[in-house]
């Protein structure tokens, strides 16, 4: 069992260039000058925009849940046949979370705290995500609502700062500063759960309650 930190130290080697791709794609794809009116152009736009946020969660929870299992990270590892929940799930949870913005901004945290709760668990290769999910919080209660107030105040945060950014900061230099803050606030609430969903693991195997 490892902490938020070391988790992110020894899998940096698959998160900081997934994120760098992620950031410096959402940044290119501004060139394009999207306008939401639903022509191809920009559904295509959308598109690769969704992608690249499910590659980045994807590989990024893999990588941790591989740290957090005690194993070296490495992107063979990380892309091995097991790693096929963790895309599935990924996919699932980025196009809800999609649709829950574009119907009412707000219930886009609901998505968020899924991303949060299920993909430290979809990393480690299990499908049965509910199951483990509910197993971690009776383990582990208070520490699960702890995680999730954090990622409540963690995604208002930066919802905050993309609108300040937007205001004061225009261009390409806004969209790079915007999805950087918001990949840092996610690989540490996906460290954090991960770290979660591993200590309640371990301690649910070894029959002892915790909060």
């Amino acid at each position: 069992m490892s902490g938020p930190l070391a988790l992110l130290r020894r899998s940096a080697v698959v998160w900081a260039p997934a994120s760098a791709v992620l950031v410096a794609g959402q940044a290119g794809l501004l060139i394009a000058d999207p306008v939401p009116l639903g022509t191809a152009g920009f559904l295509t736009l959308a598109l690769i925009s969704l992608v690249l946020v499910i590659a980045a969660v994807a590989l990024s929870a893999r990588a941790l849940a591989v740290a957090a299992s005690g194993a070296r990270v490495t992107w063979r590892g990380v892309l091995a046949r097991e790693a096929s929940s963790s895309w599935a799930w990924a996919a699932i949870l980025v196009l809800v979370t999609a649709v829950l913005t574009v119907l009412l901004p707000p219930l886009a945290l609901i998505g968020v705290l899924l991303i949060v709760a299920i993909m430290p668990i979809a990393g480690r290769g299990s499908m049965r995500v509910w199951v483990h999910a509910g197993a971690a919080i009776r383990v582990a209660p208070v520490r699960g609502v702890l995680l999730g107030l954090v990622t409540i105040l963690a995604s208002v945060i930066i919802a905050v700062a993309a609108l300040l950014l937007g205001f004061f900061v225009t261009g390409t230099a806004s969209v790079l500063a915007t999805w950087f803050l918001a990949s840092v606030a996610a690989l540490k609430l996906l460290a954090g759960a991960t770290s979660y969903a591993s200590r309640s693991s371990a301690v649910d195997r070894s029959g002892v309650k915790n909060t």
